[in-house]
């Protein structure tokens, strides 16, 4: 097996079981697919190894990649997966909730907003006058 043949398989793989793939795995697996095994083994050893159930650790994986700055798209992912694993919404917006304690308002908003596309929670509009701001402070058009 060519290494081409060994990664195009090894991607397909990872898109199978889990439904998607991020720009960085499509890069390791063009230049050094070994590194993104290893990376994917030692994340399933944890995981397999692990003493919290699936709901504790998608719950972290919400907390700590909105911290970390992930993109909103990925953290829908892991909110999809903490509820998959029997975590209520309400429990994954107080999970983040904690980012405002961390990381303060800027990477909880991103999170927020990932959870509410997730939940399809909506908000509120105001009876008075206002005037509608995007998240980055701009007026919306």
């Amino acid at each position: 097996m060519t290494a081409d043949v060994e990664s195009q398989e090894y991607i397909d793989q990872m898109a199978l079981r889990a439904g998607f793939v991020l720009d960085f795995h499509k890069i390791m697996a063009k230049h050094d697919v070994g590194v993104l095994k290893a990376i994917n083994d030692l994340r399933s050893e944890i995981r397999a190894g692990s003493q919290l159930d699936d709901k504790t650790q998608e719950l972290l994986y919400v907390l700590g990649y909105t911290v970390a700055g992930f993109a909103k798209d990925h953290l829908a992912w892991h909110t999809r997966a903490a509820l998959e694993a029997g975590a209520s919404p309400e429990e994954i917006l107080h999970a983040l909730e904690l980012v405002l304690l961390i990381a303060g308002v800027v990477p909880f908003m991103r999170g927020v907003e990932a959870w509410a596309d997730v939940t399809g929670a909506e908000g509120i509009e105001p009876t008075v006058p206002a005037i509608a701001m995007a998240n980055d402070g701009a007026p919306k058009r």
